[in-house]
């Protein structure tokens, strides 16, 4: 079966590195559908993909000046309590609970990024929610904001190993008006951060890298020349191509959890 995981690496990671959201939601099904990991061992495999695809993406955005780094850490730091609540929760639940919330998470990013899809590019300044002085309501209003985006965001890195890209690059070209390819960047920095952080909160129970790294090399090639060639590509259809697939990864998950 890995000779069939290689490929989807190359997809995911791809995906990643172009859009910044969307591929590790694809990351557990392969796991578990392909590898035959269970749901808990998924979602740590996951991490360590979403990892390393995440940090390859992020590398080539910033280079492009692609990457919003002041909203990126803030989003990313004030979710971390909730990425250690997340993981604490994910290691109690039975795995059909675990893989039954993980197919309403996918069904919701589905529905987020064909929203996304449909939204046109604001012509708003660049983080123009960042541009309050320091200390007044609006700045406060919006810290506030990124703590509910942060926590829900590290809350879903923690339980499915999955980045929250898909609420994370939304929030970034409505809130912050950025452009999608920008969003797409600074999403890979919140993964990034969110996913490492959880990663040393599981560590302490041993993971398994053994099934899972041809699986993530070939992810992060994947990343690269996803990240590498975005700007040559329609953010708008890649989206919308990407909801559909969400959604039948969604029906996966939760078919799986009824025939259990």
């Amino acid at each position: 079966m890995l000779i069939l995981a290689l490929p989807l690496g190359l997809l995911i990671g791809a995906v990643i590195g172009a859009m910044g959201a969307g591929g590790s939601l694809l990351t557990v099904p392969v796991l578990v559908g392909v590898l035959g990991l269970t749901p808990y061992a998924a979602t740590t495999g996951s991490l360590v993909v979403t990892a390393a695809t995440a940090s390859t993406g992020m590398t080539v955005h910033a280079r492009e000046g692609r990457v919003r780094w002041g909203a990126g850490l803030t989003i990313a730091l004030l979710g971390l309590p909730a990425s250690w609540l997340g993981s604490h929760l994910a290691r109690s639940m039975p795995g059909n609970v675990l893989l039954a919330l993980f197919g309403v998470v996918v069904l919701i990013g589905s529905i987020t990024m064909f929203a996304t899809s449909r939204h046109k590019k604001s012509d708003q300044p660049v983080q123009r929610a960042l541009t309050c002085p320091l200390w007044s309501w609006c700045r406060a209003f919006t810290y506030a904001r990124w703590l509910v985006i942060g926590s829900v965001v590290g809350l879903l890195a923690g339980m499915f190993g999955v980045g929250g890209g898909f609420l994370i690059v939304p929030a970034l070209i409505v809130v912050a008006g950025l452009e999608a390819h920008d969003a797409a960047g600074t999403s890979l920095l919140v993964i990034t951060i969110n996913s490492l952080a959880v990663l040393a909160i599981r560590a302490s129970g041993g993971i398994d890298l053994v099934p899972i790294l041809p699986f993530a090399i070939t992810a992060v090639i994947g990343a690269w020349a996803g990240a590498r060639y975005s700007n040559r590509l329609s953010s708008r259809h890649l989206q919308q191509a990407m909801a559909i697939l969400l959604l039948l990864v969604a029906g996966w998950a939760l078919g799986s959890v009824v025939r259990a």
